[in-house]
């Protein structure tokens, strides 16, 4: 066994740079358990040390791709270097035959060209199943100093001191998931800059004089670890129900593990499930301890935790092994065994993927927060001991923190929340049993509804159990979905947060103060960088036609950002942006800039949306995230700032007789033009006039009913139901417009005619102004009575008041138009809705053959062979 070295170095003191190659063979005099390999490149050579730097990138990157792509590209960069560095491989030295002398190590090598045996001996080194790595540089530097120092390492030249200092980064793996361009910045990068600088300030009088070379080292890593995420027992293991694997969702599985053999279930069937354990996590000391847990760091845990020894058993094809053994034998003695995966190792999962298999990894996530969450839930966290003060405050409270009302001692109980265990304030017995947690989780995307989301549905359908909901606008088009999982509580909402922030994402950044997620995120990149990414970006959307698309090294010409949809391409200031960023940070290739794009607008979704919940939450006590459009949360925000009780109609004949009033607004067509600036056209707006909200009622004599007596401030309002007549004298003034079919149409229109209206319903105080304006009535068929106040002027003027102190546009907007969506609420037609259901299979009472066969089918869309969206029109019986 032995660790080879390729090292590369200056031969020269004159300008032109020669280089020769030296080789070092050293035995490994350890015994190593698992081969390791080392590479080590060093370029001297100021000039081309930007050069160096950028293929250190591309073979640090390269190393992510598999058997013959390392050595292909590995090779393609020692191509590169050709032009100034003598190359030469050599291979390792043969096994010694018996007779025959062996070459010394330290013998001269010859130079020779590449054959397909170094190929095939660099091949062998990137085995197929060595996917991780552990990488380290070495920079090498000249300082200057003009102060005398009593060093021999120190070299006068030109009147100046000068020594060779070097700077070693730490060894951090890489693995297959690992990001290259954050993993390069903040493992080689930031630790060398910082030390450099550190040591300009510490060593008082050195100064930076020249870059000498840099050197990567490049280990194959075989890794051995203690923890890692849930991983399945191997069949021949399984079926001997010997081991108890916990099935986990974090990188805690060497926790689950003790504590399992620490506190063991009474049915053996369940001693794999994590909600068994939660209870006791703190009960063990890791303190200093890092997680995934490291095999070195079992001494220090056994050490802090002195009642348990562990032994570690590895697997090597079937064969057991010993990895690590205790020293002593102690009251709790656990036995572990370690698994590892090729595809994963330690916690370290990148939170992004891509490929044709995208959709699929994302439902496999959705399942994992989903358990986690559940996990969360099945265990509860009890109420400490109140402190005084809160004891106190409990007691000389005299409302309920959830609703605010009063509280009665006998019905007063101490609210917690069972997530984090904090006390929350005195409550009503029957607020704190109804103050539960929501169990839904919202996954937002900005105009989903836009976007063709059937591939989410079709994997989140598939991919775990559960029926989807949808809140559908059309079978191809969703407000909405729900994914239910089954045997759980927990539900997935997907939601739109352009049908609560109906305004682009582009505007909704650019109003931004706070971009701390962002932040969080790029906290490798400077500032200057991370300022770039706090606007949108561009991307050519339809120029990205293939995969071989994104491996192009450089940014697509501006023509190549047209859009079809838009009929435009993108401007010159957007397009300098896009080139801003591309050289800026540093991308490499179109795949890069496209996978940068796509993480800055989540992003800044997600910091536009938390901004805005926290608003919302200042605001209205309401988080936006529990609702799917702008007119449901405006109607929550109105009741819960009001207090309103409204009165819902049960009476069908109630609902229709209104529902016959309702009739919209005037429009017409007019070549005059006026404009006046009249300071009391608001002064009678809606939110200082009474509205209906209870005791709804018919009357039994219209007769007698005094139609002006009643004033229209009144306690109580009426809607009547009358037949009047239209005077000749008074055809200037369009009075009670009706909905009828104009000559030559075939559809009702809002007509403003001068006919007679027969059976017209109209509120009391419209039918004041009609008569008072000349109209005669008639006859009175119908009165609805109501109860009425002016309850919705609270609402109104809060959002009047926001909107005057409104920062920019978006909340101008929106605060108008949370006043606006009240009143839509008010006259929505729940019948209108449509009904969508997905459907997998075709036979049986609730297959697509059942469902085409009802009266109410309105249309199908075929998804893909497993999965169809069936439109139902809206019935009576909604379950049907």
């Amino acid at each position: 066994m032995s660790i080879e070295k390729i090292h590369y170095k200056n031969n020269s003191s004159s300008n032109n740079n020669k280089y020769k190659f030296i080789k070092t063979q050293e035995e490994n005099k350890g015994d190593l358990s698992h081969e390791k390999f080392t590479q080590s490149w060093s370029i001297i050579s100021s000039s081309v040390i930007e050069k160096l730097i950028e293929k250190i990138e591309e073979s640090v990157k390269r190393l992510q791709q598999q058997n013959n792509n390392i050595l292909n590209e590995l090779i393609k960069m020692n191509k590169h270097l050709e032009s100034f560095l003598q190359l030469s491989i050599t291979q390792q030295p043969k096994k010694q035959q018996k007779g025959k002398k062996r070459k010394s190590a330290e013998s001269k090598p010859k130079n020779c060209k590449k054959t397909k045996k170094d190929e095939g001996r660099i091949k062998s080194m990137m085995h197929s199943n060595d996917k991780a790595f552990k990488i380290n540089t070495v920079l090498s530097c000249k300082f200057t100093k003009t102060c005398v120092e009593n060093n021999e390492k120190v070299e006068e030249k030109e009147g100046e001191y000068m020594e060779t200092k070097y700077f070693n980064t730490k060894n951090h793996e890489i693995l297959s998931t690992t990001l290259l361009n954050k993993w390069f910045k903040s493992n080689v990068i930031e630790p060398l800059l910082t030390d450099i600088e550190e040591f300009q300030e510490r060593d008082s009088g050195w100064t930076l004089h020249s870059i000498e070379n840099i050197q990567i080292n490049i280990n194959k890593f075989n890794p051995m670890r203690a923890g890692s995420s849930y991983i399945p027992l191997p069949a021949f293991i399984e079926k001997r129900k010997a081991c108890i694997n916990v099935k986990n969702y974090d990188n805690k599985c060497f926790i689950w593990a003790i504590l399992s053999a620490l506190y063991p279930v009474k049915h053996a069937n369940h001693s794999n499930r994590l909600n068994n354990y939660i209870q006791y996590e703190n009960i063990l000391n890791m303190e200093g301890i890092e997680l995934p847990v490291l095999l070195k760091s079992i001494p220090r845990f056994e050490k802090q935790n002195n009642a348990i020894s562990i032994n570690v058993f590895g697997l090597d094809n079937k064969d057991i092994t010993p990895l690590y053994l205790t020293s002593c034998k102690k009251s709790n003695h656990i036995n572990l065994l370690l698994l590892t995966n090729d595809n994963l190792d330690g916690g370290d999962v990148d939170k992004s993927d891509e490929g044709p298999e995208a959709s699929k990894w994302f439902a496999g996530q959705l399942r994992n927060i989903e358990k986690q969450i559940s996990d969360l839930y099945a265990n509860p966290l009890p109420m400490p001991v109140l402190s005084q003060t809160e004891l106190i405050g409990y007691y000389d409270s005299k409302t309920c923190h959830i609703c605010k009302k009063l509280l009665n001692d006998d019905a007063k109980v101490r609210d917690h929340c069972h997530l984090t265990g904090k006390y929350r304030g005195p409550a009503h017995a029957t607020c704190n049993l109804n103050y539960q947690d929501s169990k839904i989780v919202p996954v937002v995307f900005h105009n989903l509804s836009g976007y063709d989301a059937h591939f989410i549905i079709t994997d989140v359908s598939n991919h775990f159990p559960g029926q989807i909901d949808l809140l559908p606008l059309t079978k191809e088009k969703y407000i909405s979905f729900t994914k239910h999982v089954e045997n759980s509580k927990i539900k997935i909402r997907f939601l739109d947060s352009f049908r609560i922030m109906p305004t682009s994402l582009e505007k909704l950044a650019s109003y931004l103060q706070d971009y701390s997620i962002v932040n969080k995120e790029f906290s490798d990149l400077s500032t200057t960088q991370i300022n770039l990414l706090t606007r949108k970006g561009v991307l050519p959307y339809e120029y990205i036609s293939s995969w071989e698309k994104l491996e192009e090294c450089k940014l697509s010409e501006k023509e190549d950002f047209f859009s079809i949809l838009n009929d435009s391409s993108i401007s010159d200031r957007d397009y300098e942006h896009a080139q801003n960023v591309w050289s800026t940070i540093n991308i490499q290739t179109l795949g890069e800039y496209s996978d940068l794009y796509m993480k800055t607008d989540v992003l800044l979704l997600a910091d536009v949306f938390e901004n805005f919940r926290d608003q919302s939450m200042n605001v209205y006590n309401l988080d936006p995230a529990h609702y799917y459009t702008t007119p449901g949360f405006s109607w929550d925000a109105m009741l819960k700032h009001t207090g309103v009780q409204l009165k819902l109609l049960t009476d069908i004949d109630m609902v229709l007789f209104i529902e016959r009033g309702i009739r919209g607004g005037l429009s017409q067509c007019s070549n005059r033009y006026a404009a006046a600036n009249h300071k009391y056209m608001l002064e009678k707006y809606d939110k200082n006039k009474c509205l209906p909200y209870d005791e709804f009622q018919w009357l039994e004599n219209c007769e007698s009913f005094e139609l002006f007596s009643i004033a229209s401030d009144a306690s109580h309002g009426y809607i009547l139901e009358v037949d009047l007549d239209y005077p000749p004298e008074i055809h200037d003034d369009p009075f009670c417009p009706e909905h009828a079919k104009p000559p030559g149409s075939k559809l009702e229109k809002l007509l403003a005619t001068l006919q007679p209206k027969r059976n017209y319903v109209i509120h009391y105080i419209a039918l004041q102004q009609a008569l008072s304006n000349g109209l005669r009535l008639v006859k009175i068929h119908k009165i609805l009575k109501f109860k009425q106040s002016p309850w919705l002027k609270s609402y109104i003027d809060l959002n009047t008041s926001m909107r005057a102190v409104a920062k920019n546009e978006f909340e101008k907007n929106f605060f108008k138009l949370m006043n606006n969506a009240v009143f839509g609420k008010t006259m929505e037609n729940i019948r209108k809705r449509v009904t969508v259901k997905l459907m997998s299979k075709y036979d049986g009472r609730y297959g697509v053959e059942a469902q085409i066969s009802k009266p109410n089918f309105h249309s199908s869309s075929i998804f893909n062979e497993n999965l169809v969206a069936i439109q139902l029109n809206k019935t009576d019986d909604d379950d049907d």
